[in-house]
């Protein structure tokens, strides 16, 4: 399976904004889940400045995935993790098998991962 590079997730902790909000522990709880999952390979929590979601606190960007999730709140980082890895799990893209010189195909069984 091909699966993507490490994901990085960017939490806005801008005193005033997100920072009044709890976003550093919602970063805390983040990095704290991670480690305790064995998924410091696979994920990185890294705090930010603003995010320009100061409306819709607490915010965090998800790269390489692109994804913006706002509304957070400092116990939602088992949530936002869980949406993380179950999109990782269903966007994974199956390496194909090699051609089968016979009849010029290629087979992928989406049901086996």
């Amino acid at each position: 399976m091909k699966s993507f590079n490490q994901s990085c997730i960017f939490v806005c902790t801008k005193k005033g904004g997100c920072g009044a909000c709890g976003a550093k522990k919602l970063v805390k709880g983040l990095k704290k889940l991670v480690k305790s999952e064995g998924l410091q390979k696979e994920y990185k929590v890294i705090e930010s400045g603003c995010l320009g979601y100061c409306s819709r606190e607490i915010a965090t960007v998800t790269f390489p995935e692109n994804l913006i999730f706002t509304r957070l709140s400092k116990k939602d980082a088992y949530r936002l993790l869980t949406k993380l890895e179950t999109m990782k799990k269903y966007r994974e893209i199956p390496e194909l098998p090699k051609k089968n010189e016979a009849t010029h195909s290629r087979v992928v069984n989406l049901l086996s991962h």
